[in-house]
């Protein structure tokens, strides 16, 4: 090792560590949380190569869970997109396992999304974004449980259920006048 010693190995150990010191700053990235509408775009945008701007539609919170449902402003397709956080000790909403999914459209103006992220204590979110204005009822039945009513009293409005048997066994859309949408 007598490479290291004298003005030559201390110039290299110097560039060594600058170099090291170098990487660690430009691959280090900030955490950002879920804590407000501009956070969670750009926690999305910089996670994924969207391609145009993030619009956050909702934010609804579950206890110390937090979705968020977003689109791309100017996408024609439609699409909805929906991201969970979870609520640290310190009391920010962090990424919960960079769960950003799609919602399928179940109707017009209806969209739907499972977590598929298995809960500590078994089971998982179950989702519904609604822009229907004729939507006032949302029917779900989670396995063998009873069939659970939720109203919607406006729209847009996003339903966040839990899901504590693992899968949703069936949902149905309503009316005012009880009909199904």
């Amino acid at each position: 090792m007598r490479i290291l010693r004298g003005p030559w190995g201390e110039r290299l150990a110097f560039l060594l560590a600058a170099a090291l010191l170098f990487l660690g700053v430009f691959a280090w990235q900030p955490a950002i949380y879920g804590n407000d509408g501009a956070a969670i775009q750009r926690y999305v945008q910089r996670d994924r190569s969207w391609g145009g701007r993030v619009q956050v539609l909702a934010v609804e919170d579950q206890g110390r869970e937090r979705f968020a449902v977003f689109r791309l402003e100017g996408d024609r397709s439609g699409d909805r997109w929906i991201t969970h956080f979870r609520q640290n000790a310190h009391g920010d909403y962090a990424a919960y396992h960079d769960d950003i999914r799609p919602m399928t459209e179940a109707e017009g103006g209806i969209w739907t999304a499972s977590s598929g992220v298995m809960e500590p204590d078994g089971g998982q979110f179950f989702a519904v974004w609604c822009e229907e204005p004729r939507m006032a009822e949302l029917r779900v039945r989670f396995g063998p449980r009873p069939e659970q009513r939720v109203p919607i009293r406006e729209t847009p409005q996003l339903v966040i259920l839990r899901d504590g048997e693992n899968h949703v066994t069936e949902y149905t859309f309503h009316t005012a006048d009880g009909g199904e949408l």
